[in-house]
């Protein structure tokens, strides 16, 4: 026969990779254990240091008074630009009102063309409340008022009616 055609009974089957004795399975390796070593010093410095970290960088949002009263701020500033800015824009008046812990902002409407504004019935006030730790001071003006151009009014000395400058 050729070497081409050779009958199976002639290939022992200790040739073939298929059917080798050493199998996929008999050829698992075992690897030995490792054995555990104890901590070292290195290893608890580098825990104890990112640890030390985390705490570092919690501590300020603990004392969150020192970031609330910026924060409160920036509100206000921005609430009033946006009263100043509706008044202009609407032709109406504006009054931001302050209270101890909050701030009413209220559109104000002439119905009747009298030179007397007054809050309009139709749109509520909106009121922001200040954070607990946050107060603003009695003072002696407790109301701004913006005209239609956006002009901060003054109070007579009644307090309450508003004239242009």
């Amino acid at each position: 026969m050729s070497p081409l055609h050779s009958s199976p009974s002639s290939v022992s089957p200790s040739l073939l990779p298929l059917f080798s004795r050493y199998s996929d399975q008999a050829a698992v390796m075992t690897t030995a254990p490792v054995p555990k070593r104890p901590y070292r010093a290195i290893d608890i410095a580098v825990a104890a240091g990112i640890i030390a970290l985390l705490v570092a960088l919690l501590i300020p949002t603990l004392n969150s008074r020192a970031i609330m009263l910026p924060t409160a701020t920036r509100s206000l500033v921005d609430h009033l630009r946006l009263a100043r800015a509706g008044a202009a824009s609407r032709g109406a008046h504006f009054r931001v009102t302050f209270e101890a812990n909050a701030y009413a902002i209220a559109q104000l409407q002439d119905h009747d063309g009298n030179g007397t504004w007054e809050p309009d019935e139709k749109i509520p006030a909106w009121r922001v409340s200040l954070p607990p730790t946050v107060a603003i001071a009695a003072a002696a003006d407790t109301a701004i008022e913006f005209d239609a151009r956006g002009l901060v009014l003054q109070p007579h000395k009644t307090g309450q009616h508003y004239q242009s400058q």
